[in-house]
């Protein structure tokens, strides 16, 4: 398997180094479309966070109803599109969530890949989910990845998410999308944010994803305008012992690994000691967020990257438009050196060929002399 990966990368070689040249360009001599598209489907939540407040914002009035998304995503600047996340809130709270995916597979003929979250808080629920979605998209065309959101085992899990009986849950949706896998070509990935409560079941939930043979992809804490958590921020800081023990977590078990996420988590050790990001994010150029009331945005690291409202101009006005060019250039130059947002970052690394390239290289260098060192003792 490794050796037929290895020759389709090869044949697309040529495809990787033009995505390179391209990504240097986009954003400096052009706009260009959005490929990838974080669309919040809801911010309605039913789970009660201690690291977020997105529950709190106003409910299902502010939604744009299904009229309205096609409108959106019909217009011509959504036809270069290859992913999608479609997320919350908790998306499955969303009865109308099949035809969202409906619409967007219409109107998007490049996507390749759509990636949905759950809590997990309501198993049967996420099943009827399921079972609608693929009634209306086939997974052998667009890849589809279901994730669900586990921070840890029992007791943390459910200190973090604030519902008792959370975890038990959780890990009864991890089985129900497992399910699926019997019938379907479906991903299924836990998604667990790293935080000061959860450091000592890290390793552990890492285990539990290869007993359960699904992906785990850890993130970063963030705190940003889209959580509405900055007033938790004095809740959420890690003390010395637990940065040392961050570090450690990271060093061992996420930067070693081959995957472009390793790179990003070796910028991210950089950065935990005052350094600036140095891995490319594609939030700067072919991102597009859309919220379920209409803003357009980049990204939601600052409160001032606001576009513009599709309720009051085209989508393809507001990306183009003059402010939303100086958004991103002052985006650029007093957000990006210092955002440690992961959501993004693989999909810029596999656009970003000389970046990871270059990383490759220096990993082979490391092991190939570190093999002619431990050869000598």
């Amino acid at each position: 398997m490794k050796a037929i990966k290895g020759v389709k990368q090869l044949v697309h070689l040529p495809s990787y180094m033009m995505d390179g040249i391209v990504y240097h360009l986009a954003g400096h001599l052009f706009t260009p479309r959005p490929k990838f598209v974080c669309f919040p489907v809801t911010f309605r939540c039913n789970s009660r966070c201690q690291m977020c407040n997105i529950w709190k914002t106003p409910g299902s009035a502010e939604e744009m109803d299904l009229r309205k998304i096609e409108e959106v995503f019909s217009n011509p600047l959504f036809k270069n599109v290859e992913e999608m996340v479609l997320h919350g809130g908790e998306p499955t709270l969303r009865q109308d969530i099949k035809d969202i995916y409906g619409i967007v597979i219409r109107c998007c003929p490049k996507l390749k890949k759509i990636t949905s979250s759950t809590n997990g808080l309501k198993p049967d629920l996420v099943r009827k989910r399921v079972q609608e979605i693929l009634s209306v998209v086939n997974p052998d065309a667009v890849r589809l990845t279901f994730t669900v959101s586990i921070d840890g085992l029992k007791e943390s899990h459910e200190k973090i998410r604030g519902i008792p009986g959370g975890f038990d849950r959780a890990m009864e949706t991890l089985d129900v999308l497992k399910g699926f896998q019997n019938g379907y070509p479906i991903d299924v990935q836990i998604i667990t944010v790293i935080q000061p409560q959860n450091l000592s079941d890290l390793e552990k939930m890492e285990k539990l994803a290869k007993d359960y043979d699904v992906g785990i992809i850890f993130q970063p804490l963030m705190i940003d305008t889209f959580y509405h958590n900055s007033s938790v921020d004095s809740r959420l800081q890690f003390s010395k012992d637990q940065i040392r023990a961050y570090r450690k977590f990271v060093e061992k078990n996420l930067v070693r690994n081959t995957n472009t996420r390793s790179l990003f988590w070796k910028n991210y050790l950089e950065m935990m000691n005052g350094g600036m990001r140095s891995v490319p994010c594609a939030y700067d150029r072919y991102v597009l967020s859309l919220y379920p009331t209409g803003e357009v945005l980049p990204c939601a690291k600052e409160d001032w990257v606001l576009f513009g409202n599709v309720h009051e101009r085209a989508v393809d006005e507001i990306w183009f438009g003059k402010e939303s060019k100086k958004i991103r250039k002052r985006m650029r130059k007093e957000a990006c050196p210092t955002c440690s947002f992961y959501c993004g970052a693989e999909y810029s690394l596999s656009k970003e060929f000389f970046t990871y390239f270059n990383y490759r290289v220096k990993q082979a260098v490391r092991s190939f002399l570190k093999m002619g060192t431990d050869g000598q003792e």
